[in-house]
């Protein structure tokens, strides 16, 4: 979304069909809870530097962790 009259005033949104995901803290970090066991595809979006996509495995009433990384355009 974006104001008619200033170029600079931008909100973004992203739809998203299921209740796993999160929204990153000022830092980066997200979690996402109460993920059932299993190989999942993680995705990362940013409204200027695009998207990432990277494959997680979580073992039951565990945990894992992944990063992403971003390149400024």
């Amino acid at each position: 979304m974006q104001c008619g009259m200033h170029a600079y005033m931008q909100g973004h949104g992203l739809a998203v069909d299921n209740p796993y995901y999160a929204v990153t803290g000022s830092e980066g970090a997200f979690t996402i809870k109460d993920l059932p066991a299993g190989t999942y595809r993680i995705k990362a979006w940013h409204p200027t530097l695009g998207e990432k996509e990277q494959d997680v495995t979580v073992a039951a009433n565990g945990t894992s962790v992944l990063g992403f990384s971003f390149e400024a355009k």
